[in-house]
Parts: C-alpha cells; sequence; structure tokens
C-alpha cells in the first residue's frame, strides 16, 4: 500500500476527516520503535559502575562507549541510510535498522574488553541511524493534510518514554538479575548482572522489527532540483544564511550537551551522592523521567505553536533563551545543594525543561525555504546529535577523573559542564538573533 493511500480522509467537499486509522496504526509502530530504540541506546547509563567494576574501564571511557561511540555510528550512518530510504523501501530499512541495533545491544553482553564493547555500541548507533530519518518522514506523507504537528510531536515524546524505561526497566532487571535465566553465545556467557540487562532489552526488537511491514509502503520520487543545480542553490542560500544556521545549530549543540550530561550521569551522581539503590532509582527516576519529558515535549510543542499562532517572531528563539536560562538557575541547585528528596524533585523539573527539539524544528521550519528544509534539519540534527553525544558524557567524565580525581565529585563536574554549554547556548542565540528572525521574514515575505 503506498504511503498516499492512508493520507487523512476527504469528504468530497474538500474538508479533512482527520487522519486514518492506518495512518494512527503506523504512528503508533513508528512510536514503539522509537522507544525501543531509546531503551536499548539509554540502558547501559544505569550500569556504569557494574560494566566498570568488570571490565576494569575508567569513568572516561565509560563515557566513551556511553556517547562518542554511539554518535560516531548514529551520525556517519545517518546520510546515506536516509539517501538510501528515500531512493528505495524505508520499511526495509527500518527493519534493517532495527535488527541490527538489537543484536547489537544483545552482544554487547558477551564482550570481554573496552575495544569489543565500543565496537558493539558503534553498530547499535549505526541501526539506530536508520529510524528516525525514515519514520519522520513517513509521517509527513500521512499527516500532510492534518495533524503532522501533533503526529511529530508524539514521535517525538518516544524519546523520555524510551529514556525512562530504560531506566525503570534496567533498574528492575538489575535489581531482580539473580532470577533471570543465564545466556550462553559462541562460548560466552552472560552471569554477570548488566550482561543479562543487555540481553533482555535487547532481544525484545528481533521479534517488534516485523511489525514494520505493516506500515504503508511508500517510494519517493526524486523531485526538481535535486541534482547539481539545486546542490549549488543550496550552497548560496547557505552562505547568505549561514549565520542563522551556525548560531541555531551551536546552541542546540549546548542545550544537548547539558541534556546528554546529565541524562547519562543522574542515575550514578544519584548512587555515589546519596548511596541510592539501581532499584530505587530506576523506579522513582524512571517514573520522573517518563512523566517530566512526556509533558515537557508535548507541552514545548503547543507553547511554540501558540507564539507562532499569535505572530511572535522568533518564537523558538524565545523559548530556547528561556529554556537555557532555567536549567542554568537548576544545575547547581541540583548537583550541589538539594538534598536526596529535593536532587529528585529537580531532576523531574529539569527534564520537564529540557525538550528544545521542538523550537528548533519550528524555526528550521519558519525560516528555511522548502526545497532546503529537509536537507537543513538533517545538517543541523546530525551535528548537534554527534557533538552532543560526544562531549555531554565525556565532559562529565573527564573532569571526574582528571580534574578532581575523586568519583563522588561527579555533582561538581555535572554543575560544572552546565555553568560552561548554557551559557554558550544563550551567547549564540543573542549573536544569531536578528540573522533569524530577518530569515523568517524572508520565508513570509516570499510565501514559502
Amino acid at each position: 500500500m503506498r504511503g498516499s493511500d492512508a493520507h487523512a480522509a476527504i469528504e468530497p467537499s474538500g474538508r479533512a476527516l482527520g487522519p486514518s486509522a492506518r495512518a494512527l496504526a503506523t504512528l503508533t509502530i513508528l512510536l514503539l520503535l522509537v522507544v525501543l530504540s531509546y531503551v536499548d541506546r539509554m540502558v547501559i547509563v544505569l550500569m556504569v559502575d557494574p560494566i566498570k567494576a568488570d571490565l576494569g574501564l575508567t569513568d572516561v571511557q565509560i563515557s566513551v562507549v556511553q556517547g562518542l561511540s554511539f554518535a560516531l555510528g548514529f551520525s556517519l550512518a545517518g546520510f546515506p541510510l536516509a539517501w538510501i530510504a528515500d531512493r528505495t523501501s524505508r520499511n526495509g530499512v527500518i527493519f534493517a535498522g532495527v535488527i541490527l541495533w538489537s543484536a547489537s545491544t544483545i552482544s554487547a553482553a558477551f564482550v570481554q574488553n573496552y575495544e569489543q564493547l565500543l565496537v558493539a555500541r558503534v553498530l547499535v548507533g549505526v541501526g539506530e541511524a536508520a529510524l528516525a530519518p525514515a519514520a519522520f518522514s513517513i509521517v509527513a506523507d500521512l499527516f500532510r493534510r492534518g495533524g503532522m504537528g501533533l503526529a511529530t510531536g508524539v514521535l517525538g515524546a518516544g524519546a523520555p518514554i524510551g529514556a525512562a524505561m530504560a531506566v525503570y526497566a534496567g533498574g528492575q532487571l538489575l535489581a531482580q538479575a539473580h532470577g533471570l535465566p543465564d545466556f550462553t553465545f559462541f562460548g560466552a556467557e552472560s552471569q554477570v548482572a548488566w550482561r543479562k540487562v543487555f540481553v533482555m532489552v535487547g532481544a525484545p526488537g528481533l521479534i517488534l522489527a516485523l511489525l514494520v511491514f505493516l506500515i504503508p509502503s511508500h517510494r519517493r520520487e526524486e523531485g526538481p532540483g535535486e541534482g547539481r543545480g539545486g546542490l549549488r542553490a543550496y550552497g548560496r542560500w547557505l552562505g547568505g544564511s549561514w549565520i542563522f544556521v551556525l548560531g541555531l545549530s551551536f546552541a542546540g549543540i549546548q542545550l544537548g550537551i547539558a541534556a546528554y550530561a546529565v541524562a547519562s550521569w543522574t542515575p550514578t551522581f544519584l548512587s555515589r551522592q546519596f548511596e541510592v539503590d539501581a532499584g530505587d532509582i530506576g523506579s522513582r527516576l524512571g517514573l520522573l523521567q517518563l512523566a517530566a519529558g512526556v509533558c515537557g515535549y508535548l507541552a514545548s510543542g503547543a507553547i511554540i505553536d501558540t507564539l507562532i499562532a499569535r505572530g511572535v517572531i522568533n518564537a523558538g528563539y524565545r523559548y530556547l533563551t528561556v529554556v537555557a536560562a532555567v536549567l542554568l538557575a537548576l544545575g547547581p541547585v541540583i548537583f550541589l545543594v538539594a538534598g536526596k528528596d529535593a536532587a529528585f524533585a529537580l531532576i523531574g523539573l529539569f527534564y520537564l525543561v529540557i525538550p528544545y527539539n521542538a523550537a528548533i524544528m519550528a524555526t528550521l521550519s519558519q525560516a528555511v525555504p522548502d526545497r532546503f528544509r529537509s536537507r537543513t534539519i538533517a545538517l543541523v540534527t546530525s551535528a548537534m546529535t554527534l557533538a552532543s553525544m560526544a562531549v555531554g558524557p565525556s565532559s562529565v567524565a573527564m573532569l571526574t577523573d582528571l580534574v578532581f580525581a575523586d568519583p563522588k565529585k561527579v555533582g561538581w563536574s555535572l554543575s560544572i559542564v552546565l555553568g560552561v554549554c548554557l551559557p554558550l547556548a544563550l551567547l549564540s542565540l543573542g549573536l544569531s538573533w536578528r540573522a533569524g528572525a530577518r530569515a523568517i521574514h524572508e520565508q513570509r515575505g516570499s510565501g514559502a
């Protein structure tokens, strides 16, 4: 079935009746896969200390496993996989990606050294790179006649849902590891608790990947301007808009560094600072991430839509400025001052405020010409993913290992990272504010 067949139903008068049942079912499947991808991506954050002890790693090495290795696979594979998906089968690319990242997650249970764990995480990143471009393209096709903003928000909410499930399910599995079966693969056994968790969270993807073939199939035709002339025209536009694109991208990178630093090291901070066990961290922090993250994603989209509907210029910039300022104030309180219960509550507030993708995507949609929009979004999101995942976890680890040389100082490391990257985000937004407003005004004037 072609994607166009599953669009919103239309009355004879031309008025949209809303998305079809097939479109809603497709959105549900894609949301499930996004959630699954974030579970497999983020479950490692709850197992930092057990993995370190078993493999003899440092905080810096584990941070590379958490962030840089995944980000390299994700960013380097993103463009080629998006190109393949547009020209062959998006369903096939997603299916292959789910199988690859699930198998790679399982393989992490049987690694014997740091290098093998790095390879496994790179391959998880490669597999997950297949999902986002194809999934958002499918949603754009199915909901183009109405509800695309909400559908995109729902898909984006899969990130906090998956991250929360990774923390909650990972904590429960670690706490109950003695009751889980042992697994053997090519002579290697997964008797240690963290190894069992990798197997248990990776295995469902090998089955759920089959749901991809219930998604409507659609092959996009190459439109005009996609050849060399299109690249030259894009280069000219990018050359005239580089302050806007670079400024917004750099601000997004700094916010991403803050987000990944906190997501990667908060469980370890709670464990080291307050001696909270993995099961308690998993249940409490997981529920906080789930509730606050989903509400934050949906609320941010609604706020941006409201500001734009009211004619507010630079609505996305305004929202991002408030986000960066609030997080800058929260950081030191959470990681240096608050007691255990207050820290949990303020971390929930952090996750409520941090969703910034809706503001960035809305700004790009307003400011970039239609014919350049998809490649600009790909350019910005790839840069944000690579830089934020590489720098966020590693910067905290290097401060803890090399500057403080004390594992219990991870709270200080988090505070310093937030105290550097969030002012940089505010500076970047300020320097590119006028360029962003001008780009939005030009697109409104052109009717794009």
